[in-house]
């Protein structure tokens, strides 16, 4: 079953996140004005956060208390800790995400969409080989160039390698190609992980929603997929989706180039 959205609304550590967007522009209220009102997306958002950190904080001082008690236990704490400090940091990665709104502005320049991909790819490649998952990358040397912001479309692809090897089982892969088709340029990210059942597919890109499936393979609160299709249509393209349960999935950004 495939899908093409547009338009539509709102475990492991990704240590390379911070490094890869830049520092963090949260929008905050200048000395003097007004702070925006949250929406209720963001209301729930910083809920479940608040929640969830809550929950961690109690874990971890649980976990370290056991190993103190425990030494000879001390391998089975250690992986609970780092499965944690993995989510904290995932966690700090989506509330990173949603504090850049995908319409704000930003400088836009002639792109070659290669060698945004290459440089996501290896910076998280050991996140891939930590999971036994293969990622790979084919480029096509017959791009067009794109006329975009270049954090803007790292962070779609960044998003969608996220997604991909978050739902991919070990010994599975995660491949990566350009192609050019007619006028536009054209990312593939397919993946062999558990796939997308067709009750949740037209849902993947609202905001904060997350399939049964998806809540039971992984942790996560449903931002990087509705983020990566806003930025995409904000330079007049579209993401479209294939996937069946069991099979995995395969997401096509198309983004126009400059003919």
């Amino acid at each position: 079953m495939s899908v093409n959205l547009t338009n539509t609304g709102d475990q492991q550590s990704l240590p390379t996140a911070s490094a890869l967007y830049g520092s963090n522009q949260a929008l905050t209220a200048q000395e003097g004005q007004t702070p925006p009102k949250l929406s209720c997306s963001s209301v729930t958002l910083l809920a479940e956060a608040a929640r969830d950190l809550a929950s961690l904080a109690s874990s971890f001082n649980m976990r370290l208390y056991l190993l103190q008690k425990m030494p000879s236990q001390s391998g089975e704490h250690l992986q609970a800790l780092e499965s944690m400090v993995a989510y904290l940091d995932e966690l700090a990665h989506e509330l990173m995400e949603v504090s850049r709104p995908a319409d704000s502005p930003r400088e836009t320049a002639v792109l070659d969409l290669n060698p945004i991909v290459h440089h996501v790819i290896q910076a998280y490649k050991p996140v891939a080989d930590r999971k036994g998952i293969r990622l790979t990358f084919e480029a096509s040397p017959d791009l067009w160039a794109l006329w975009a912001a270049d954090l803007d479309i790292k962070r779609i692809v960044i998003n969608l390698v996220c997604n991909a090897l978050k739902y991919t089982p070990a010994g599975g892969t995660v491949a990566l190609a350009t192609s050019r088709v007619g006028n536009d340029d054209l990312l593939t990210v397919r993946d062999s992980g558990i796939g997308i059942s067709p009750e949740d597919l037209p849902h993947i890109f609202d905001r904060l929603y997350r399939g049964d499936e998806a809540q039971r393979a992984a942790s996560g609160m449903g931002l990087g997929l509705p983020i990566a299709v806003a930025l995409t249509e904000k330079y007049g393209g579209h993401i479209e989706v294939e996937s069946k349960p069991g099979e995995g999935s395969i997401f096509k950004v198309v983004l126009p180039g400059l003919s």
